[in-house]
C-alpha cells in the first residue's frame, strides 16, 4: 500500500475523504451528508464549490480516481 503524504489536510478533504471510503459519491450528496450529520458546524460546505475544488485538489495530488 502507498500512501501520499503531501495532501493538504482540510476538514473538508478528511469528510470527502472519510465518504468516499463508505461508498462513490456526487458532490451535492457529500454536501447533503455534511449537513446531516451535523458537521456543518466545523466544515463550511454553504458553497458546494469548496467540496468541488478539494475533490479536485485531491485528484490532482492523487489521493483519489474517478471511476466511471
Amino acid at each position: 500500500m502507498t500512501m501520499v503524504t503531501n495532501i493538504k489536510k482540510s476538514p473538508v478533504a478528511l469528510a470527502i475523504l472519510c465518504f468516499l471510503i463508505e461508498e462513490p459519491m456526487h458532490p451535492y450528496r457529500m454536501q447533503q451528508l455534511i449537513k446531516e450529520r451535523e458537521k456543518d458546524e466545523v466544515i463550511n460546505v454553504r458553497h458546494r464549490a469548496s467540496i468541488y475544488q478539494t475533490i479536485e485538489r485531491l485528484h490532482r495530488d492523487k489521493a483519489i480516481k474517478e471511476i466511471e
